[in-house]
């Protein structure tokens, strides 16, 4: 389950059985998908998603605080801390 979820389980009283994050395997929670013929018959439409995409990452990872409340907001958290996990991953990420 990827957070902020696991923090809103967790206050509920599940605990994780694996942490995945442990195990050293690269992969995504969260993807874009679509068919090869999309791809091909909207280029500009995959360029403009794959833009924005790479902004969003970059806003989360120079403006820590300001990501927090927008998660909280959007995400309907009681907790503002239960978005901080999100933001620091992708701020510690090696790319």
């Amino acid at each position: 389950m990827p957070e902020p979820f696991v923090q809103e389980a967790e206050k509920f009283g599940f605990r994780d059985l694996l942490d995945t994050s442990t195990l050293g395997i690269p992969f995504h929670w969260n993807a874009v998908l679509t068919r090869e013929s999309i791809t091909r018959s909207k280029r500009g439409m995959i360029a403009n998603v794959v833009r924005a995409n790479t902004e969003a990452i970059h806003f989360i990872k120079m403006n820590r605080e300001d990501s927090k409340a927008i998660f909280s907001k959007y995400l309907n958290l009681k907790d503002p801390e239960a978005a901080r996990t999100r933001g620091e991953s992708l701020r510690e990420s090696p790319s």
